[in-house]
């Protein structure tokens, strides 16, 4: 079973559960309680599917991690790891083909590019700082 949003233009939409899309819409013009024939509405019925959100989503590949940190200097970096990006605090959830990291600042839901040494502290799983750099040089604390 999936979970869909169906709607009729910008008027109503609502979550279905359904086997598939098709029954979703027919369970879709059911609720809606109109005298027109199923035939009728059905090209108006719009159903996509409902992409649940997953904490493994986030997460990217460990061995390209590994080789971005030994590039970029932060051997001491690791996934999960709490990190304050330009004042704003957040989570390590990999890196990305810049060789930068990809992180997810609190509250967010999706990751963004950062790079490793720009205005970032590094903290360790008790909350003391490991690591800071300023404008890209690091500072040892």
């Amino acid at each position: 079973m999936n979970t869909y949003i169906c709607s009729n233009g910008d008027k109503w939409k609502k979550h279905i559960t359904a086997e598939t899309a098709s029954k979703a819409r027919y369970q879709y013009y059911k609720e809606l309680e109109d005298d027109e024939p199923y035939s009728e509405w059905f090209r108006y019925i719009e159903v996509n599917l409902y992409h649940k959100f997953k904490v493994s989503d986030l997460f990217g590949d460990v061995k390209e991690f590994d080789r971005m940190k030994k590039a970029r200097f932060i051997e001491f970096a690791k996934i999960g790891m709490k990190i304050e990006a330009n004042g704003k605090k957040g989570v390590i959830c990999g890196s990305n083909s810049s060789f930068n990291l990809d992180i997810c600042l609190d509250g967010d839901y999706h990751t963004i590019n950062y790079h490793p040494h720009w205005k970032m502290k590094y903290f360790d799983d008790e909350g003391k700082l490991i690591k800071e750099f300023t404008n890209g040089y690091g500072k040892v604390t």
